[in-house]
Order: C-alpha cells, then structure tokens, then sequence
C-alpha cells in the first residue's frame, strides 16, 4: 500500500521548486553528474533527484547536501526564495 501524497498550498509548492533549483544549481558547479555527486557523498540519488525537482524532502538531506556542497545556510538562503 502506497502512502498518499501530501498537497501543500501553491506557495509552498514554489518555494520547495526554488529550493531544488538552488540546489541543482550548487551541485551542478561542484559535480555535473548527480549520481556522481550522490554516491561521492553518501546521499541517496533518488532523495537527492527529488529535492533538486521540488519535490517534499526532509531537513536532514538539505542539511546534509549543504554539507558536501560545503555551504551554509545564510550563503544558500542568501537571496530571498519566497
């Protein structure tokens, strides 16, 4: 039995796409592949695949993406998102 997908308001549907492209766009300056990336960081690529496409994540992956990609938060929520 497969769990239901969340719906969340429309704003925060595009605040969670902006994260994800936030994120690609990191990644893509340190490693253009995301499997490579993943595997070189002990992230799984379907968890990582789906907080670069918006798609609901936990804290902990931001915080651990953030991590490999050596970044802080202030430098990554630097520019306003919302």
């Amino acid at each position: 039995m497969t769990k239901p997908k969340e719906e969340y308001p429309e704003e925060i549907k595009q605040v969670l796409v902006e994260i994800g492209k936030r994120v690609r766009q990191f990644r893509r300056a340190s490693e253009p592949n995301y499997e490579t990336f993943a595997k070189t960081h002990d992230i799984n690529k379907v968890t990582l695949s789906k907080l670069e496409r918006g798609e609901n994540f936990r804290m902990s992956t931001l915080l651990q993406v953030l991590k490999a990609l050596d970044i802080t938060i202030d430098d990554f929520f630097g520019e306003d998102i919302l």
